[in-house]
């Protein structure tokens, strides 16, 4: 059985007293407790503070606090947590008390913002610095960027304005566009060189049989856009049979039917390019400079934002591409002084 509480200024005085020199009996005597109390807290070498309780036992076992943590980790609200405790354990506990299991636990979790963005692995970090440092003597002359872009495009009837001057008693609401025109091409850039844009699936009218474009992009769609811009390269590229292409890690560019055809059309790739390298991929900016030369259009068909798309790319200035690969020798270095992270091509 516990015994009877000591206030904290009667235990300062006991250990007082005893420090004094007082005899423990007349400690007892004076300050009305036992002396075996007394004999206790005059001899105490620790604070006199109180020491923590350890409370009421948890309403929470290990297994539901397990549940807890999960639950709260695929994104629902400590009071739903709170309330299918109650219905499907029969354990009702406040919302609070959920919180507080988060944050005490071994791994505590905090109510923080969604980081929405892309983030470099540190496994992709240092596979961009040893290819960096493989590439310093690269003539970045004698490379292709090929790449593809996905478009989703719809006539906007607010023409892009996200502000007008209206009047506030006649407001006019702008319908959304339930269904958006789907986009996909492939492309190459190098040093005076840009091919043409050429349409996959799921653009519709490309192998396409679905007026919506439902059809899944495949690797043999990938394979003839690679052949048909191959044809291009070797008949307009000015710098010779040595030049390498870089393609990045996307799963169509890397299934086994992409590579055993890539092989079979003897597509030489430059090895080694690193994954989340969207900085050290010259065509990644073309793309950038296509959606600016898009702004301003507004078709209402599918084939008025074909015409579109074409006329954006060939706005693309070849000497703004070569200014971009004359650039790659300084990216290559900003990347390994950054330690792998990402870079801006212009500051």
């Amino acid at each position: 059985m516990p015994g009877k509480y000591l206030c904290q200024a009667t235990r300062k005085e006991c250990h007082r007293l005893d420090t004094s020199g007082v005899p423990v009996s007349s400690i007892a005597q004076l300050l009305g407790i036992s002396r075996s109390t007394a004999h206790r807290h005059a001899n105490a070498t620790g604070s006199a503070a109180d020491k923590p309780k350890s409370g009421r036992p948890s309403k929470l076992a290990k297994p539901l606090r397990r549940a807890v943590r999960r639950s709260a980790k695929n994104g629902q609200s400590t009071v739903s947590i709170a309330k299918r405790l109650s219905i499907r354990h029969g354990v009702a506990v406040h919302w609070t008390t959920v919180g507080r299991v988060l944050k005490q636990s071994r791994n505590p979790l905090e109510y923080l913002p969604v980081i929405r963005g892309r983030r470099l692995s540190p496994v992709n970090i240092q596979k961009r610095v040893a290819f960096c440092q493989q590439q310093q003597m690269m003539n970045w002359a004698r490379v292709i960027f090929m790449d593809s872009k996905f478009l989703y495009v719809y006539r906007d009837q607010a023409k892009r304005w996200l502000f007008r001057w209206q009047d506030p008693h006649k407001r006019e609401v702008i319908p959304q566009h339930p269904n958006p025109f789907v986009f996909h091409v492939y492309a190459a850039v190098g040093m005076g060189f840009k091919s043409s844009l050429v349409f996959v699936p799921p653009t519709r009218g490309e192998g396409v049989d679905d007026s919506r474009g439902n059809t899944t992009f495949k690797s043999q769609h990938f394979l003839g856009a690679v052949e048909q811009l191959q044809n291009e390269i070797e008949g307009g590229f000015k710098g010779g049979p040595g030049y390498r292409v870089v393609l990045d890690h996307a799963k169509q560019h890397t299934s086994k039917v992409s590579k055993a055809g890539i092989t079979h059309l003897g597509l030489p790739m430059l090895e080694g390019f690193p994954p989340q390298s969207w900085d050290l991929n010259a065509i990644e900016v073309c793309w950038a400079w296509l959606d600016q030369n898009l702004r301003g259009h507004n078709p209402r068909t599918w084939g008025g934002w074909k015409r579109a798309i074409n006329q954006a790319w060939s706005e693309v200035q070849q000497s703004s591409i070569n200014k971009l690969v004359k650039r790659m020798p300084g990216q290559v270095s900003k990347v390994m002084e950054a330690g792998g992270k990402w870079c801006k091509y212009f500051p």
